[in-house]
């Protein structure tokens, strides 16, 4: 009975403005061709203009980005195609950076 009472609280509570938490994954990125400062704006655009991607941080020296991402809405392929697909000085590419 209690469970059934907490089901209904649930459902009462979303159309309120309460939801569920979103589901929330990170995945780093090794970046080819960035040279410039520039690159790093480029990239970080390219990724975050992705549907799903609630954070995308580039780093020039390290050649990298650590991307936070709802795997619901966005795979990582298509994160990898963004980069691929960024238009600027540069042809870029990604793959998943290996674990140390």
């Amino acid at each position: 009975m209690r469970f059934l009472i907490g089901l209904a609280t649930v459902g009462l509570l979303i159309p309120f403005g309460f939801s569920t938490p979103e589901v929330q994954e990170e995945v780093t990125l090794t970046i080819s061709g960035m040279g410039w400062g520039s690159c790093v704006s480029t990239v970080r655009s390219a990724l975050q203009s992705v549907t799903g991607v609630k954070e995308a941080k580039v780093s020039l020296s390290d050649e990298e980005a650590v991307v936070k991402y709802d795997p619901d809405k966005v795979k990582v392929e298509d994160l990898i195609e963004a980069v691929k697909n960024a238009q600027g000085m540069s042809r870029y590419s990604a793959k998943v950076k290996a674990a140390d």
